[in-house]
């Protein structure tokens, strides 16, 4: 369910900017929207090793990217 909710949140924003998201953390969004529409409307094809290597290799990463951005954007 987390993994959903990340993908609309990364679906959200894309639609305000497209590129926002690969321009600022390096991270391809539409991936990241695939894989949730996949994981909303396909779930009973869902490779479970596929989730816990996602879940134990990119999210981490995933939020390193994030709270990097976060800790050295400029806040006016």
């Amino acid at each position: 369910m987390r993994l959903q909710i990340i993908g609309e949140h990364v679906k959200r924003i894309s639609k305000e900017d497209a590129l926002f998201i690969e321009r600022l953390i390096g991270v391809d969004a539409d991936a990241i929207i695939r894989f949730r529409d996949f994981i909303s409307h396909h779930y009973e094809k869902t490779d479970y090793e596929i989730i816990f290597d996602i879940c134990r290799n990119h999210i981490p990463q995933l939020k390193t990217k994030i709270d990097d951005y976060l800790s050295n954007k400029q806040i006016p």
